[in-house]
């Protein structure tokens, strides 16, 4: 079994806080090729977490105007975990899909 234990660096996490407006947590799954969203997390091998964006995030490196992973966990539990660790120290609200 995989361990899905990465977390972007605390300088990064802390410049990108001041730039979003929520934390989001989805299931996810890794065929050794690709990695895709799951809905529900339904079938999921490990749980992301989040930053999300307004579609008018000026500093978009990826062009998505949306979401940026900062976070892979193995369980929701450590997902759930993190994200209100980020919470509480930013003032931003967590949304699970």
């Amino acid at each position: 079994m995989a361990t899905y234990e990465w977390t972007e660096e605390s300088a990064e996490i802390t410049r990108l806080a001041s730039q979003v407006d929520a934390i989001e947590i989805a299931g996810c799954t890794d065929d050794g090729d690709a990695t895709e969203w799951v809905s529900d997390g339904v079938g999921a091998d490990f749980w992301s977490v989040y930053f999300h964006f307004t579609p008018e995030w000026p500093a978009d490196p990826n062009g998505l105007a949306g979401a940026m992973c900062i976070a892979d966990r193995d369980t929701l539990e450590q997902a759930r975990a993190y994200a209100a660790e980020l919470s509480a120290a930013h003032g931003l609200t967590v949304t699970e899909y």
